[in-house]
């Protein structure tokens, strides 16, 4: 689910889910936007059988602001994907939308696809029920 408790755009969202994953870059208004969603589960944690179980580092170089984060709200990291320019610029020459409709037509972009996959791999390998991280711990 996308969104933010910013704008209650998660909030009721997690009523209905058994845990969470945060995705956000290095700024500060995007960490701003997921300590708001840190806070609302811990919160629901209280009532609705809710955890939060990894951040990921989307489309950075830099881990500072995140890194200054976890220090506060620990929870692992599971991956911190780079900045890749090419992803913009193949999307306008290519005039496509998804990252894996541009790297059929460019295959220099298929390294940037196992970022992605390699995410997917990770939280499907993690055992149903089985939550690395509690909001309550």
């Amino acid at each position: 689910m996308l969104g933010d408790v910013v704008s209650g755009g998660v909030a009721a969202e997690l009523n209905y889910t058994d845990y969470c994953l945060i995705m956000t870059d290095n700024s500060f208004d995007a960490l701003f936007a997921a300590n708001r969603i840190g806070a609302s589960v811990r919160e629901k944690v209280k009532t609705y059988p809710l955890r939060l179980t990894r951040l990921i580092g989307n489309r950075t170089f830099k881990r500072n602001f995140i890194d200054k984060y976890i220090e506060v709200f620990p929870m692992p990291v599971l991956k911190v994907i780079p900045l890749i320019e090419d992803i913009r610029f193949f999307r306008v020459q290519l005039k496509l939308k998804t990252l894996f409709e541009m790297s059929d037509k460019n295959t220099s972009l298929e390294y940037i696809c196992s970022y992605y996959l390699n995410i997917a791999d990770q939280l499907l390998a993690m055992p149903k029920g089985v939550v690395p991280y509690s909001a309550q711990d």
